[in-house]
């Protein structure tokens, strides 16, 4: 299991925390790419991972009016000049244009980029759609949010371990979008995840403390943030905490014969 940062793009104080402890495993959205261009050579030399999202979904809840075929050539473009990315998502929105026009997308992007892209189940999709997936294609995934108003998850949790194994039934690699519920991340194989919370956690004033008697990421009360130079260290620790619990995580499945892909 690959634990990936995602929203270190944010803030220069996120990016030099990430390239000063060279996290290994990250997820950039195509939104804010362009605004880290000049850090990208350096990051590509030290990543072993890197997942790029379109932003669509960002896209939506910001309600712009957006023309997504330009997006998706302009998405198209830079992966496909990019070969240091390793994975990029398909933009996963039938919810906005319908699901065949997310299935022309994603034909349009393998086509374009000489790969097909992690394909993104949603529950409309059904349970067939997703044995089609894993049959199909090479990395799909799923989100770990509240989708109802009762507060049921993309996938309850009773289910994830069917969702995985038919995946690894086929060979086809699983990831979890916005999954550090970390009480769940020994129990369920993923191949990778990601997540904001090393950063959501500073900003509400919780640090994150790896202990590695347990193999537990647990949060302790840190205060309120005082100053430049006191954010800086606290994103840098936060960072080293969860490199440490990424480290944890990846060692366990490897040792778990067939757990690990």
């Amino acid at each position: 299991m690959k634990l990936c940062l995602a929203a270190w793009e944010h803030a220069k104080i996120r990016i030099e925390s990430v390239i000063e402890e060279k996290y290994p495993y990250l997820l950039s959205s195509f939104l804010y790419i362009h605004k880290v261009s000049q850090y990208l050579p350096k990051i590509f030399r030290f990543k072993k991972l890197f997942i790029l999202d379109s932003g669509a979904h960002t896209l939506q809840k910001e309600g712009k009016e957006v023309d997504y075929d330009k997006l998706v050539f302009e998405y198209a473009e830079f992966v496909k000049n990019h070969r240091e990315i390793d994975e990029y998502v398909e933009l996963d929105i039938e919810n906005k244009v319908g699901l065949r026009q997310v299935e022309k997308w994603r034909e349009y992007l393998t086509k374009k980029v000489g790969k097909s892209p992690i394909v993104v189940w949603h529950r409309e999709r059904g349970k067939k759609y997703w044995l089609h997936m894993v049959k199909r294609y090479p990395y799909v995934g799923f989100s770990g949010f509240v989708v109802t108003p009762d507060g049921e998850k993309e996938v309850p949790d009773r289910y994830i371990g069917w969702f995985i194994k038919t995946a690894h039934d086929y060979d086809t690699k699983v990831h979890g979008f916005g999954f550090t519920r970390v009480k769940l991340l020994k129990k369920f194989p993923f191949d990778s995840i990601d997540s904001s919370s090393w950063v959501l956690s500073v900003g509400y004033g919780r640090l994150p403390y790896f202990d590695s008697n347990t193999g537990e990421l647990r949060f302790i009360n840190a205060g309120a943030k005082n100053g430049y130079k006191v954010k800086i260290d606290r994103y840098r620790y936060s960072l080293k905490e969860w490199k440490k619990y990424a480290q944890y995580l990846e060692d366990f499945w490897k040792a778990k014969k067939g757990g690990f892909r």
